[in-house]
């Protein structure tokens, strides 16, 4: 969808709820990115670049071109309803230029294994859901040919303490993660630009979420 990890002992970049950035120790893996800087909204946007470091200051790569990028925004729905937005077609209740394309008929757009693609800006990515739990998570493997490949995984909880559940009837925490491997020294450049605007990419997110439901 329209969404950089480290090596062992490194530090991939975590935004917590409202923004913030903070450094987090990872074991293994590095990847991701999604909306802003590289493709249309939603999971659209890439990020990854293999063996990285982000901190406080953004990625730092080391070798190959892998990214693990994960961040976290509330949702004023309670997690039933927070799901849909995140499927192939509920995502385009709130995220512009968001236009998936099913080459065969899908009662169930979310059900594992379902394929479809997205086009933006002269490219086209190819998307297989390969996880789903309603009301809890969905993950998909995306690819743009010659470009970049990965994961993304958006994985939602109900906020218990937070003044976003006592205004709305329920509201969730949703937290978006993106693992890519750059295919090409485009798809570095690609990957860099999205992970450097993965905190502005996601508030991004937050607002068209929250202007789609009022």
């Amino acid at each position: 969808m329209n969404s950089p990890e480290k090596h062992p002992g490194g530090q991939d970049l975590h935004l917590g709820a409202g923004g913030q950035q903070h450094p987090r120790r990872v074991i293994g893996e590095q990847a991701d990115e999604r909306r802003p800087p590289a493709e249309t909204g939603g999971l659209g946007l890439p990020a990854d670049s293999g063996e990285k470091q982000s901190g406080e200051h953004g990625p730092r790569p080391e070798s190959g071109g892998r990214y693990r990028l994960t961040g976290s925004f509330v949702v004023p729905l309670p997690p039933e309803e927070a799901f849909v937005l995140f499927t192939p077609r509920g995502e385009e209740r709130w995220a512009e230029g968001w236009e998936p394309v099913f080459r065969h008929p899908v009662d169930d757009d979310s059900a594992p294994g379902t394929v479809f693609e997205t086009a933006a800006r002269a490219e086209s990515t190819i998307w297989v859901v390969v996880d789903r739990r309603p009301g809890r998570l969905i993950s998909y493997a995306r690819i743009t040919p010659g470009s970049r490949a990965g994961t993304v995984t958006v994985t939602l909880e109900p906020v218990k303490t937070s003044v976003e559940a006592s205004a709305a009837r329920g509201a969730s925490l949703a937290r978006v993660t993106y693992e890519l491997t750059a295919l090409s020294d485009e798809g570095e450049r690609e990957l860099r630009r999205f992970a450097d605007g993965y905190q502005a990419y996601l508030s991004s997110w937050e607002e068209a979420i929250r202007g789609s439901i009022r």
